[in-house]
């Protein structure tokens, strides 16, 4: 994701890695501006998770890059929260990284909320990752 040129810029995106690992993506300010936007992006998310989760019920790992994102609202926290408790059934493990002070605080109230025992938050990309793959290692012991 490419660093956005001014703060009225959102983006929100969900594809599918060629490893199989589904890449989420957020920019921007994240505010009560944008929580319909959010909301339709977690509509993406839930349904692609449900598909790869069809495919591979043993294996739904998703990586969340918040690098650039600048400010989170707790306007939209409600919406992260439909978001993360839908997602709980589905998914092996996420992994989010890059996230600034504040934006960790409320992934953290968000995670803790909703008992998502399956999702972390990283410094660096490559942390994110590493732990993700440890799912698979694990599996295979």
């Amino acid at each position: 994701m490419k660093k956005h040129p001014r703060d009225s810029v959102v983006e929100y995106t969900c594809t599918m890695r060629p490893d199989g690992i589904v890449s989420l993506g957020l920019r921007g300010n994240i505010d009560e501006s944008t929580v319909d936007e959010l909301a339709k992006w977690g509509k993406l998310v839930k349904k692609t998770l449900r598909e790869v989760h069809k495919k591979t019920p043993d294996r739904v790992l998703t990586i969340m890059d918040c690098t650039h994102v600048d400010k989170v609202s707790v306007h939209c926290s409600g919406e992260l929260h439909k978001l993360l408790r839908h997602n709980k059934q589905y998914v092996t493990r996420t992994a989010i990284f890059g996230a600034n002070t504040f934006s960790q605080a409320v992934l953290e109230m968000s995670i803790y909320i909703t008992g998502r025992t399956n999702m972390k938050l990283f410094k660096t990309k490559r942390a994110a990752l590493a732990w993700l793959r440890e799912a698979d290692t694990n599996k295979n012991k």
